[in-house]
């Protein structure tokens, strides 16, 4: 489901805000707190989530899964 989600933050700027608040829940829920808190900082951000951004999310998400494991 978080992959998903990334997959679609490549989608029109006002999606953005609804699936950062999305991807924060769902790290949250599962115990992916740093992941968590960077989507809620880019969900305040009007801006829209650029390549390099959606990259450091990609590889927090893969470093936490790693430390899950």
């Amino acid at each position: 489901m978080v992959n998903q989600l990334l997959d679609d933050l490549n989608a029109p700027a006002a999606a953005k805000t609804e699936l950062l608040h999305k991807l924060a829940g769902t790290c949250a829920n599962f115990g992916l707190a740093r992941l968590a808190a960077r989507c809620r900082a880019l969900e305040k951000v009007d801006t829209p989530v650029d390549d390099k951004q959606l990259a450091q999310l990609r590889d927090l998400y893969r470093h936490s899964l790693e430390a899950l494991g």
